[in-house]
């Protein structure tokens, strides 16, 4: 199936195939895996971007490691968000991704294919108020519920081929 990935890290190129090709050693003693996509990389080894909290660790991350809790606890038959590659159906939403976000404006959108995916609504992936809302958010996520005014979000399972940059 073809998807639109809005590539932030301008690695993608034409013809390439994504696969969790990062190995964090001693990772699958404590998740089940040890390989993992660069996003997966991004937040459990390498960075500790602006925006943390005293303890050092960035609000993003602390989000990513919590949805994966979640995921590990009630829901393991779907993608980890570590090991997948993010994208949309639609260009539209691809492209408003692209142009809403200043850090994203320069980034490329690649036309992708995958066989194997998830979608869950990208507007759950928050803490919300209070812990209620944090627990409840990721369940509904990881259900495949929706939000009042939802954006789906696919996760990519490896392998993903790179058909080629979005033009339009």
């Amino acid at each position: 199936m073809k998807f639109y990935h809005v590539d932030r890290l301008k690695r993608l190129a034409t013809g390439q195939v994504v696969e969790c090709n990062k190995e964090i050693l001693g990772l699958d003693s404590l998740l089940g895996y040890s390989k993992v996509t660069q996003h997966g990389h991004f937040y459990l080894r390498e960075v500790v971007p602006a925006g943390t909290d005293s303890n050092g660790m960035s609000i993003n991350g602390a989000l990513e490691v919590f949805f994966e809790a979640i995921r590990l606890n009630s829901f393991r038959e779907r993608p980890s968000r570590f090991q997948s590659l993010f994208a949309y159906i639609n260009i539209d939403e691809a492209i408003a991704l692209r142009e809403n976000n200043a850090n994203n404006k320069e980034c490329p959108i690649w036309e992708v294919e995958a066989v194997e995916y998830f979608c869950a609504d990208m507007n759950l992936l928050k803490f919300g108020l209070n812990g209620i809302d944090a627990f409840s958010n990721a369940h509904k996520y990881w259900s495949g519920d929706g939000s009042k005014q939802p954006l789906w979000e696919y996760l990519l399972v490896s392998p993903i081929t790179v058909i080629g940059q979005y033009k339009g």
